[in-house]
């Protein structure tokens, strides 16, 4: 178990494969019994707080607090991520990167 805070992540990397079908069950039944929202990712099940917060908004709000409201004019991001976890920012960076440059085109 990795503690990151609001979100609390399940390893099964060192896991015999045929074993970790019915642990996955179980952890992302737990995670359902406690209201949370069980996401998938490489060896991983994650227990995220059923809240609308994920990386995609972080990474905005970090951003926005580094560069400005504006940063999407000045700035250029590449986002890189390894895990299921990561498309939501992904999405959300290629989003306002689309929106600013179909702005841009108008």
């Amino acid at each position: 178990m990795e503690n990151k805070g609001a979100v609390l992540t399940y390893h099964y990397r060192d896991t015999p494969n045929h074993l970790r079908p019915p642990m996955i069950a179980r952890a992302t039944e737990l995670m359902k019994k406690y209201e949370f929202m069980a996401g998938k990712g490489h060896c991983i099940v994650e227990a995220k707080p059923p809240v609308l917060w994920n990386k995609g908004r972080a990474s905005i709000y970090i951003l926005r607090t580094a560069f400005g409201v504006d940063w999407h004019e000045r700035v250029r991001i590449i986002y890189a991520g390894d895990d299921a976890t990561d498309e939501d920012a992904i999405k959300v960076t290629n989003t306002v990167t689309i929106s600013v440059e179909t702005y841009l085109q108008s």
